[in-house]
């Protein structure tokens, strides 16, 4: 495999050679989130906001209950999301992670999150692509992958982490991946660690950055949730990237907090 893919510029790269694993990208890529994609939630009428009016557990798309989540309190309804319903319309967020390194691709990436100064419930995520090494539109699989706590020590056991979404896609490169809702909510308890794995299958390249911090270091955060450099891998659980090759995952997570 070659090492990083030619500067378009024609001048030599200074980054050393890549592992065979992992490419360079160019760095003229579109927009990080495209405005024009649509959206994958069902259409609801203009005043449902509620499980009871036939919307699931999820970001709404009405005009009456923009960036919300909808649920009715209960764990019936909304499992494990009733103790962050103080409404039937508690604010959901987005944490978005748009990192300013030099671009990646590969499998996917293993990292950490963590809740600052209060519980929160992740309901969602999407993630970025690179579509298929050879081609800029294709059909894959991504998965997602969660455990409590670090992941340093876990890194390939398998039965310590537990898989929360798994989706076939047709997409085009640099398009950002919005995955169904979870079925439960992945909850960090105020000042606690979680873990993610995020990966790419039959043949679908995710599209992350070179990190700019040492690796499991700080590379943003919000008034919630604080997010780590973390590590490259082929998938599924197999050859993983060294601490030297920090990298930052490129996406966005939805989620609400308990007030």
């Amino acid at each position: 495999m070659p090492s990083d893919l030619p500067s378009t510029s024609g001048e030599p790269s200074s980054h050393p050679s890549l592992t065979p694993s992992e490419s360079a990208q160019p760095s003229s890529g579109p927009s990080s989130v495209p405005s024009s994609q649509p959206s994958s939630m069902p259409s609801i009428s203009p005043n449902a906001c509620s499980v009871a009016d036939g919307f699931p557990c999820g970001v709404s798309s009405s005009s009456t209950c923009e960036n919300v989540i909808c649920c009715s309190g209960n764990s019936v309804n909304c499992p494990g999301l009733d103790r962050y319903c103080g409404t039937d319309c508690p604010i959901a967020r987005n944490f978005v992670s748009d990192p300013p390194g030099e671009e990646r691709y590969g499998d996917g990436l293993m990292f950490e999150m963590k809740a600052r100064s209060k519980d929160v419930a992740i309901t969602s995520l999407a993630t970025k692509t690179y579509a298929l090494r050879d081609s800029t539109t294709g059909t894959f699989g991504v998965e997602v992958w969660t455990k409590s706590g670090t992941m340093v020590g876990y890194e390939s056991d398998v039965n310590a982490w537990t898989k929360i979404a798994d989706k076939m896609v047709t997409a085009t490169r640099y398009n950002m991946l919005q995955l169904p809702d979870f079925v439960t909510p992945v909850q960090i308890p105020a000042g606690q660690i979680q873990s993610f794995y995020v990966t790419h299958k039959n043949c679908g390249k995710a599209s992350y950055a070179v990190s700019l911090v040492p690796f499991n270091t700080l590379a943003k955060q919000d008034d919630n949730l604080q997010l780590f450099s973390g590590y490259w891998r082929e998938y599924p659980f197999g050859f993983i990237g060294t601490e030297a090759e920090a990298r930052t995952w490129n996406g966005v997570m939805t989620y609400v907090t308990k007030d």
